[in-house]
C-alpha cells in the first residue's frame, strides 16, 4: 500500500505485508527465506480522532505539549471517518489525496504507529485483528520522510541494517550478497559508495535516499515489495477529509466521475485532477463554499455505492493461509519470541554493529571533527595567553585560583549546548530505528557512550595540553594526570547533564533551559565567586551536588596544595601566605582531597547517565517535528 499527496511523484509512505514469519517453525536454518503465506487486508469502519484543542503558547515554549493528555476529554477532530477497504494478496492500492486527508494516518492506525487519539474499527489480516506483535513479524513500513545517517554512504548504510535485521545464522558473504543484491535491484549500484547526505552534508539525490529507504525494508525480502512497484497499482483509494470519495479499480476511476457528471479533461493527469478536485480551496469564501459542496457530493455517492459491498466482494476468496494464521495466532509471540532469541543479533552483536556505526559516523564527518579539535585548542591557547608563565608569588595567588576555574568551567559550559543538538538529531534515528525493532535501547544506550569515548579524550587533551604547558603548572606527572582526570570528569558530567536533558524533555529548547539553569546554579556554587562558607545554609545543597564545585576544588587541591609562594614585597608584615594548603583555606577548599572529588564527580556522572537511561526506557523519544 502507497500513500501519496501528488501522484505524479514519488511515492511517500510504503506499508508492505510479508508474513512469512507468523507460522513458521522455531528453528528453521534461514527463517527468512520461508515461502510467504498471502494475506488478504481487510479494514472494516475504521475512525481516528485526536484531541480539538492545541496546546498553548507557553506549553510549547516550556517543551511539555507532547506530553499533555491525548484522550478527546474536551472535543475531538475527526481525521478518518468509517474506512472500509479490502486489499487481497498480490494486490497494490494507491492512496491519494491533497495535504492533511488522512493518508499518513491511514497507513499509521493500520500500522499500529498512532501514538495519540482514539481509534474505533478493525484492521483483520486474513479475518485475523492485527496486532503489534504480527505487524513487527510480517510488515515492512517505509516512511514518508528519509530517517537516514547523512554521513554514512549507501552500502555502509544497508550493511549496518541487514547485520541487525536479518538472521544471525547468515553469514558474511550472505548478508554481504543481500545488500549487493538490493542495491542492484534498486538502481543504486553507482551511488553504493557514496554519502547518504542530507538536507546539510552533500550526497546522493533526494530519489536516491528514498531507494535506499525502500532497500532498508526489502533487506528483510517482504512478499510485496517488486522491482517495478510503482507500476503495479491496482487499485486506487481516493481521501478527502478523513473520508473515502473513491475506492477500486484504478482503471475504473475515472469512469466513475464521469458518472458523477466530473469527467477528466483530455491531457490531463486523471490522479492529479480528481486530487485537485476533492481538495478544500480556503482562497475565499465563495471557492472554500464550492469546494466544499463538491467534496460532500463525492463523499454522499461514494457512500450511497455502499463501500462495504465493495469490500466483502473484493475480499471475499480468502485464502487458506487465513487458517493458518488463526490455528497459530495463540503462538504467534511465544514464536517471534523463539525466532528474535535464536536467529537474529542479541545485545552484544546490537552493540559492537552500533558501536562501530558511531565511530565511522563521527570519522566520516571529519569537517565537524576537525571544528571540534579546533574549538578545543583554540580556547586552551586563549586561557595560556591570558594566564601565560605564572610564577607562585603572592600576586599571582589569585591568578591560580582564576586560572584553574576557568580550565574547570570553560569547555564544560561550552559543549552543552552542542550535545544537546547532537541527541536531537539521534533522536530521529533512536525513534523510528526502535520502532523497526532494528536494536534494544539498551544496546544504543551503552554503544553510543562507549564510541564518545575515544574523541571526548581527544577533546580534552587538546584541551589541557596548551594550557598547562602555556601557564607554567608543575611539570609533575603525578599533577598533570590529577589535574587531567579532574578536567577529564569535568567534562563527562557536562556531556552527561546534555544528554539527559535531551532525554527527559520533549524539546531542544526545553532540554537547553533545563540544562543551563543547572549549570548556573552550579556555577555559582562553585566556590570561586562566593566563599563556600558564606552560602546560605539553604543553598549549600547545591554546592554539595555541584560537579563544577568538586572539579573547581579538586584542582585546586591538585594543582595549588603543592606550590610555595614567595613573599617578596610583602606590603604588611605577617600577611605573607607562604604555601599552597593555606591559600586552600582562603577558599575553605582546605579539608577536602583530590580522592573525595574524584569520587563526587564520578558519582554525579552516574546519577547523570543513569537518569539518562530510565528516561530513554519510559519517555518516548519522539522527534520534535511528531510531539
Amino acid at each position: 500500500m502507497a500513500a501519496s499527496g501528488e501522484p505524479h511523484q514519488q511515492v511517500h509512505n510504503t506499508l508492505s505485508l510479508k508474513s512469512g514469519h507468523i507460522a513458521v517453525h522455531p528453528e528453521p536454518k534461514h527463517p527468512i527465506k520461508e515461502p510467504h503465506q498471502a494475506i488478504d487486508v481487510h479494514v472494516e469502519k475504521l475512525s481516528y480522532q485526536v484531541p480539538r484543542h492545541p496546546a498553548t503558547w507557553w506549553q510549547h515554549k516550556l517543551g511539555i505539549h507532547s506530553l499533555l493528555p491525548t484522550r478527546c476529554v474536551d472535543g475531538c477532530r475527526v481525521v478518518l471517518d468509517n474506512v472500509t477497504f479490502t486489499v487481497r494478496s498480490g494486490q497494490m492500492l494507491a492512496i491519494l489525496g491533497s495535504s492533511g486527508s488522512g493518508k499518513t494516518s491511514l497507513l499509521d492506525v493500520m500500522a499500529c504507529r498512532n501514538k495519540t487519539g482514539e481509534v474505533t474499527g478493525e484492521v483483520l489480516l486474513n479475518g485475523v485483528p492485527r496486532t503489534s506483535a504480527m505487524l513487527n513479524a510480517c510488515a515492512a513500513y517505509v516512511r514518508q520522510d528519509d530517517r537516514l545517517m547523512a554521513t554514512l554512504t549507501v552500502r555502509e548504510t544497508l550493511m549496518f541494517v541487514a547485520q541487525l535485521k536479518l538472521p544471525k545464522t547468515f553469514s558474511k558473504e550472505e548478508t554481504k550478497a543481500r545488500v549487493d543484491s538490493v542495491i542492484s535491484e534498486l538502481g543504486l549500484v553507482e551511488a553504493a559508495d557514496t554519502r547518504v547526505g542530507s538536507a546539510e552534508v552533500r550526497g546522493v539525490s533526494g530519489g536516491e535516499r528514498r531507494r535506499v529507504s525502500i532497500g532498508i525494508q526489502m533487506l528483510i525480502d517482504p512478499s510485496e515489495f517488486r522491482s517495478n512497484i510503482f507500476e503495479l497499482f491496482d487499485l486506487v483509494m481516493l481521501l478527502s477529509g478523513g473520508r473515502m470519495v473513491y475506492f477500486g479499480k484504478a482503471s475504473n476511476m475515472v469512469s466513475y466521475f464521469t458518472r458523477l457528471n466530473y469527467p477528466c479533461p483530455e491531457l490531463t493527469n486523471p490522479c492529479d485532477y480528481y486530487v485537485d478536485l476533492t481538495t478544500i480551496d480556503p482562497t475565499s469564501d465563495e471557492t472554500e463554499r464550492t469546494s466544499k459542496d463538491v467534496v460532500r457530493h463525492f463523499q454522499q455517492a461514494f457512500h450511497l455505492d455502499d463501500p462495504s459491498e465493495v469490500a466483502v466482494n473484493s475480499g471475499n476468496d480468502v485464502s487458506s493461509s487465513s487458517l493458518k494464521i488463526k490455528a497459530s495466532i495463540a503462538q504467534a509471540h511465544d514464536v517471534e519470541a523463539a525466532m528474535s532469541q535464536d536467529h537474529f543479533p542479541g545485545l552484544q552483536r546490537q552493540f559492537s554493529v552500533l558501536f562501530r556505526r558511531w565511530m565511522l559516523s563521527e570519522i566520516e564527518d571529519y569537517p565537524l571533527l576537525a571544528i571540534r579539535c579546533a574549538q578545543a585548542l583554540a580556547m586552551s591557547v586563549m586561557l595560556g595567553v591570558v594566564y601565560w608563565q605564572m610564577h607562585p608569588d603572592q600576586k599571582t595567588i589569585r591568578d591560580h585560583f582564576g586560572l584553574l576555574y576557568m580550565i574547570s568551567v570553560m569547555y564544560p559550559y561550552l559543549i552543552i549546548i552542542d550535545i544537546i543538538e547532537s541527541c536531537f538529531k539521534e533522536r530521529r534515528l533512536l525513534y523510528f530505528e526502535s520502532q523497526d525493532n532494528l536494536y534494544s535501547i539498551e544496546a544504543y544506550y551503552f554503544a553510543k557512550i562507549a564510541s564518545d569515548l575515544p574523541f571526548h579524550s581527544l577533546y580534552v587533551t587538546l584541551y589541557i595540553l596548551p594550557v598547562y604547558l602555556m601557564a607554567n603548572m608543575p611539570l609533575d606527572p603525578a599533577v598533570f594526570f590529577q589535574v587531567f582526570a579532574m578536567v577529564y570528569l569535568s567534562v563527562l558530567c557536562s556531556r552527561g547533564l546534555a544528554m539527559m536533558s535531551a532525554s527527559l524533555l520533549p524539546t531542544f529548547q526545553a532540554s537547553a533551559f533545563f540544562a543551563q539553569t543547572f549549570f548556573s546554579l552550579f556555577i555559582m556554587s562553585a566556590g570561586f565567586f562566593i566563599n563556600l562558607e558564606n552560602i546560605l545554609s539553604e543553598f549549600k545543597w547545591i554546592s554539595v551536588i555541584s560537579y563544577l564545585r568538586w572539579g573547581f576544588q579538586g584542582l585546586c587541591m591538585a594543582e595549588i596544595r603543592p606550590l610555595n609562594f614567595t613573599c617578596e614585597g610583602e606590603a604588611m608584615p605577617g600577611t605573607c601566605v607562604h604555601d599552597g594548603g593555606t591559600a586552600l583555606e582562603m577558599y575553605s577548599f582546605g579539608d577536602g582531597s583530590t580522592w573525595q572529588a574524584l569520587t563526587a564527580l564520578g558519582a554525579s556522572l552516574v546519577v547523570f547517565l543513569g537518569i539518562k537511561f530510565v528516561a530513554l526506557k519510559l519517555v518516548p523519544q519522539t522527534p520534535e517535528e511528531h510531539s
